[in-house]
């Protein structure tokens, strides 16, 4: 993790850190290494350390996400260039590391002048970093979304007895433009737009405009001053292609003795004519009002109720809570919405990574009373203002932003995310546009077919919403009367039997085109996507037996579908060897070749014997995924346990001799995963073995970013980030099984 005040204890150690706290920085060598990032409702904010943002995005009908940045659109001849799209990824991070400005408020200097740095994140949409730029002067900077605008407020309070004059610098460098898209595994680039960026004046002199026409959209900046409007002044206006524009001024403020001022700065993107904010349908009704935050005791106030504020398993819970019905969660009308792998780096929907978002969030939804406790944060209330009070979430708000949120992400991945083959695509833009070619990946298939059904055990008087999204009712309906009913359902399970390998001297197994991790296969037949699409065919059944009154014909087909492809349901051939072990196999022919291998993308081979329970009662499978199981968390499995080098261990050998960081991770990216961390630590607690557990809860803790989230791949020797430090996939995982822990479905190992 991150080094700040409250780095987590190392292994050998008792110490106790109070994770409800800020997180104390020490500057300027222990600058924060991510971003603050937050959000509501669809627009999504990543910004430095003081508070000045480096990406601000919107929902764009069109282009899907627009973003408004001090760098570069990038470059459209480059998409195949995967160091290029590394690099580009890292940009606002690149700026957060060097302090370059981005876009608002600051006290001049501030990097010159403090040596310490305090910030904390009490919810998805707010933020709160503080600063001494003197001795007697203090800064306290609240970033908040509302209303569909991003907000930027600085107090500046002076507690000497003479008046203070403080110079603030308003620094606008900005690039309206498409989000890249781009991928390490390219498939299928979607041209960029022109990028033609025009600062001007709007005819009201109090309004900084950035606005690139050819995307239909513009970012538009304003100033206050102790709660009035204040005149930018002059600035030329600027045509920047394929670059961003910029304006920065300075403001001398007099703060006087004992007493504050309070600035702010304010960044609407607004897209295709499209002003987010009330006129959305939100999935939070937000709370109170903007300006009723800016009293520092009150932030203690806002994560009062989670239980065990002070612990890391808490601040993980809470955080990826935050962050994936904050950042990932897009409204694109009143009755959808569509899910992001993350932010900033792959603002893309992806089935594989949804189902497990939304799968976290269900189960938060249903241990929501064990994670939190309201009448904790009311006996908190004496102790702040009348204002905050109405801004703390309740239990019963969570329940209904996770309903919301999960009930439209089906409707947006069944009736709005297009299917031009008949089967889903790999990824695709929040318009429901998909971002690559017809390329078909087994368990992308399988994972809206499952949340469907996780949904439904959830809610069980959704029983027409359901039906609905298996007939395909009310999509026919929204595309006009003429149009054919169809079953999104049917249909992908045509497609999924189409390509299955049946028949006489088949092997009853469906092959793929890429793996889990979107990489190539060295065979057709992948082991985890048979695991997911078995434990997927099964759960459809009983989700269809009970639904078959609605509507026998179909339910009937779609049962006799399932029965087709359950035909293949043994893993038998998937069997081979690793020495004289018993063991699966990654991919196979079918036919007896085999590839030896294992990737931090397979979550569902370590869950083979809570998906497929008759393992648990025939000791050769069961040995068999043991065995898997070894040899996927040891350097055995040189293309995918990361070491750092080290190829091979001594079997036996003690994990000492391994980076402090080593763990699965995946050909995709190079370095330790924090996927794989969670695979070993799921695969500790099932086998109750009490030290793997706390070695690899010890790894999570130290890949930890300072915020609670978790990035793609680590370094194996220091943890930190060294691919994508935006990821939904990976906290939700870890996440989800501390509220199992919590819950008592699954043992604690490790305390």
């Amino acid at each position: 993790m991150e080094q700040s005040t409250y780095t987590p204890a190392r292994p050998g150690t008792r110490e106790i850190y109070d994770y409800s706290s800020p997180f104390q920085f020490r500057l300027p060598h222990a600058r924060p290494r991510k971003t603050i990032d937050i959000a509501h409702d669809g627009i999504l904010v990543s910004a430095d350390p003081f508070g000045r943002i480096l990406q601000l995005s919107a929902y764009h009908s069109e282009h899907g996400i627009v973003v408004a940045a001090p760098f570069a659109q990038f470059d459209g001849t480059r998409f195949r260039d995967p160091e290029y799209v590394r690099s580009y990824r890292r940009l606002p991070l690149d700026f957060n590391k060097n302090g370059k400005p981005g876009m608002g408020l600051v006290v001049v200097d501030p990097d010159c002048n403090v040596s310490s740095l305090e910030i904390e994140v009490p919810n998805h949409y707010s933020a709160r970093s503080g600063y001494q730029p003197d001795e007697s002067i203090s800064v306290s900077c609240v970033l908040e979304v509302r209303d569909g605008i991003a907000h930027q407020h600085l107090t500046i309070r002076n507690t000497a007895s003479e008046s203070y004059s403080a110079v603030l610098a308003l620094h606008v460098c900005a690039s309206v433009h498409r989000a890249s898209y781009g991928q390490l595994t390219e498939g299928g680039p979607i041209p960029l737009p022109e990028c033609h960026n025009v600062l001007r004046k709007s005819d009201d002199s109090n309004f900084i405009n950035v606005a690139n026409d050819a995307v239909g959209a513009r970012l538009q900046v304003w100033l206050e001053i102790g709660g009035e409007m204040v005149d930018v002044g002059p600035y030329e206006r600027q045509d920047g292609h394929d670059q961003p524009v910029e304006v920065a001024k300075h403001f001398h403020v007099s703060v006087p003795a004992h007493s504050e001022v309070s600035v702010a700065a304010h960044f609407q993107l607004i897209a295709d004519g499209f002003r987010s904010g009330p006129d959305m349908q939100q999935i939070w009704s937000q709370k109170g009002a903007s300006g009723a935050l800016y009293h520092d005791e009150s932030w203690r106030y806002l994560n009062q109720g989670w239980l065990e504020p002070m612990s890391i398993k808490t601040y993980i819970i809470r955080r990826n809570v935050d962050y994936i019905l904050g950042n990932c969660c897009v409204p694109v009308s009143e009755n959808e919405v569509a899910v992001l792998a993350d932010h900033v780096a792959l603002p893309l929907g992806w089935n594989r990574d949804n189902y497990w978002q939304i799968r976290f969030l269900l189960n938060v939804a249903k241990n929501i009373d064990v994670l939190r406790n309201d009448e904790d944060a009311r006996v908190a209330e004496v102790h702040v203002p009348e204002s905050v009070r109405h801004q703390r979430y309740t239990n019963d708000d969570y329940r209904e932003a996770i309903h919301t949120t999960a009930r439209r992400h089906l409707s947006w991945v069944f009736r709005r995310a297009q299917r031009p083959h008949g089967f889903w695509h790999r990824s695709y833009l929040v318009t429901g546009r998909p971002k690559d070619g017809p390329l078909f990946q087994l368990d992308q298939q399988c994972y809206p077919l499952l949340e469907l059904c996780e949904y439904y055990g959830a809610y069980p008087a959704e029983t027409e919403f359901v039906s609905d999204l298996i007939t395909g009712t009310n999509t026919a309906t929204e595309q006009g009367a003429a149009a054919a009913v169809s079953s999104p359902v049917e249909e992908v399970l045509a497609a999924i039997i189409a390509r299955a390998d049946l028949g006489e001297g088949g092997t009853g197994l469906v092959p793929t085109d890429e793996s889990p991790g979107d990489d190539p296969l060295d065979y057709p037949f992948s082991f985890s996507n048979h695991v997911l699409l078995w434990h997927t065919l099964n759960s459809l059944r009983v989700m269809l037996a009970m639904l078959l009154e609605l509507d026998l014909d179909l339910c009937s087909r779609l049962l006799a579908q399932c029965m087709d492809l359950l035909v293949s349901e043994e893993p038998r051939r998937f069997l081979t060897t690793d020495g004289d072990r018993p063991m699966f196999s990654y991919v196979t022919d079918g036919r007896g070749a085999h590839a030896l291998y294992h990737d931090a993308n397979d979550v569902p081979t370590v869950l083979f014997p809570q998906w497929m329970p008759e393992v648990n009662v025939r000791d050769d499978l069961r040995s068999a995924w043991n065995n898997t199981m070894a040899f996927a968390f040891s350097p055995r499995n040189s293309r995918g346990y990361a070491t750092g080098g080290r190829t091979s261990v001594e079997e036996g050998a003690d994990a000492d001799d391994l980076p402090p960081f080593a763990g699965l991770g995946s050909v995709h990216s190079p370095g330790a995963w924090p996927l794989g961390y969670f695979q070993e630590l799921r695969y500790a607690l099932s086998t109750e073995d009490r030290d793997a557990a706390r070695s690899a809860w010890r790894r999570i803790q130290g890949a930890m970013q300072w915020d609670g989230t978790f990035c793609e791949a680590v370094d194996v020797t220091t943890g930190e980030c060294t691919s994508k430090a935006w990821f939904g996939w990976p906290g939700a995982m870890i996440a989800d099984l501390l509220v199992k822990i919590r819950a008592g479905e699954t043992p604690d190992l490790l305390d």
